[in-house]
């Protein structure tokens, strides 16, 4: 029988970090630090997920770990990189045209927006934690195709952030800006 108590909570969970997020925007009145917040809010829904869940799976010590490296690294990497930056550009848009009350009205169109996204895009977080079948061929090369994936994304960031592409083209560098 399906247990709505690790969805809801994992949502609630994120809610509250996103509501934490939105505190810390309006002391450095810049909502920009959402960006940082957001692999995050995936390391938490897959905590709450394994710490809510009766029984876990075989695959919940790999799913924890491998979100939370991404993350980490994710996180880290926006955070250096936007770090005494001003803005976004993609929220002073946001702002200028939700004025006035933006401070408030951010929590819902950015902060609240975001946390409900990231609560829908971890719910297969759960269900790799809540499965019971033993790890088979199949998750061995998803794991594989992670590992393929976060090392690329590593070698990429590297070589934008410290410059080792520097014919690289202006849309190139524009579109890596999103995600390394």
């Amino acid at each position: 029988m399906f247990d709505p108590h690790p969805v809801l909570t994992g949502f609630a969970v994120i809610l509250s970090v996103a509501l934490a997020t939105w505190c810390v925007s309006l002391f450095k009145r810049d909502v920009s630090i959402v960006d940082s917040m957001w692999p995050l809010f995936f390391v938490v829904a897959a905590v709450t997920y394994a710490v809510m869940l009766p029984q876990r799976g075989p695959r919940t010590p790999w799913v924890l770990a491998l979100v939370g490296i991404w993350a980490l690294r994710l996180s880290g990497y926006l955070t250096w990189r936007n770090w005494g930056e001003p803005e976004d550009r993609r929220y002073q848009t946001i702002r200028r045209h939700n004025e006035p009350y933006f401070a408030l009205k951010s929590l819902y169109i950015v902060f609240g927006l975001q946390g409900t996204l990231a609560w829908v895009i971890s719910l297969p977080l759960l269900a790799a934690i809540a499965a019971p079948r033993a790890m088979n061929l199949l998750d061995y090369a998803g794991v594989a195709l992670w590992a393929f994936g976060f090392g690329f994304a590593c070698c990429l960031a590297s070589a934008i952030s410290f410059s080792l592409l520097p014919l690289a083209c202006a849309s190139f560098s524009a579109c890596s800006r999103a995600y390394p």
